[in-house]
């Protein structure tokens, strides 16, 4: 399906490969629908002039749970269930498998990587209550554990992100908690109640570290402030709402105005966070994900209800 849509397979109510001046004519004549070229046709097309064809690097009988590039894009990482991480050298064509390394403490499977800033080291989270820190290049450095919490197999952090600087790593785990852990005093320095379900994605605003934005299964969006956070009850200097169901990922643009966020209800939002959802907009999402009784991993999404009439008059870009 994902080679289909994007060009590199032909559609199947084609009938071998059809050249380009046919493809217009039929665009003229209105058979196509809209009288244009579908999105597959359009890639279909670009694809024999831009030479961007697929070839295996490597493979393995598990299946892919991360795949990041460092930041200077020479290096790839990708991790599976089969408790391996694989480094890449990607600053190559193709790219060259460099090592692999065993992943320690894997429950179910290695969830997440971060580069840090220096693209020396990363840090890989699994369902385990330590976060691992490893070398990117020697595959026989020692992988430090990174304590968070006493020893629990049914915890784990979904996302992890290091701050600007290097300095300290930022968590959203399985308990709705944020997590830091500092790197120079080799401890956890913050831990917050966050949401009200596992927190799926956590990112800084900006290079500054100061304010951070997370987004849990609850199906809000959170931006705290660092500065003026009180671990024994934290509380959020903004909340946005919008998303009818658990949000998977979000990414700052860096700027400290504007993120986006993606959820299980199949959509894409961009947030400007000078402005915040009121207490309405809240209670309407988290009833939305309530009144979910549904699967994202094979079911058909359903018909949105009452609480989406609801959301869909609120703030986003």
């Amino acid at each position: 399906m994902t080679k289909q849509c994007s060009g590199i397979l032909e559609s199947k109510r084609d009938s071998g490969r059809q050249n380009i001046i046919d493809l217009l004519s039929n665009r003229e004549k209105g058979i196509y629908f809209n009288n244009n070229l579908s999105h597959a046709k359009k890639c279909n097309i670009n694809n024999r002039y831009i030479p961007n064809e697929m070839s295996i690097v490597d493979g393995c009988r598990s299946k892919y749970f991360c795949g990041i590039f460092s930041k200077d894009g020479n290096r790839l990482i990708t991790a599976s269930q089969d408790q391996t991480i694989r480094v890449y050298d990607s600053s190559t064509v193709p790219y060259v498998s460099l090592h692999k390394i065993t992943a320690r403490d894997v429950g179910w499977s290695i969830i997440d990587i971060s580069f840090s800033p220096n693209n020396e080291q990363f840090v890989y989270t699994t369902w385990s209550s330590a976060l691992h820190l490893c070398s990117v290049n020697d595959k026989n450095a020692i992988q430090e554990p990174l304590s968070l919490i006493k020893n629990d197999r049914r915890f784990c952090v979904f996302a992890a992100t290091f701050s600007s600087d290097g300095k300290e790593i930022l968590g959203g785990a399985s308990d709705g908690c944020l997590y830091i852990y500092d790197l120079n005093e080799r401890r956890r320095t913050l831990k917050i109640a966050a949401h009200a379900y596992d927190v799926n994605s956590v990112c800084f605003a900006d290079d500054s570290s100061h304010i951070i934005y997370s987004g849990g299964d609850d199906g809000l969006v959170k931006v705290w402030d660092r500065r003026s956070l009180v671990e024994s009850s934290p509380k959020p200097v903004g909340v946005l709402a919008g998303h009818t169901d658990g949000v998977t990922f979000i990414d700052s643009r860096g700027d400290g105005r504007h993120l986006i966020s993606n959820s299980k209800d199949q959509s894409i939002k961009l947030w400007d966070v000078r402005i915040f959802s009121g207490a309405q907009a809240a209670e309407s999402t988290l009833k939305a994900v309530h009144q979910h009784n549904w699967d994202y991993r094979w079911q058909e999404v359903p018909t949105k209800g009452n609480a989406f009439d609801i959301l869909r008059s609120m703030y986003c870009i």
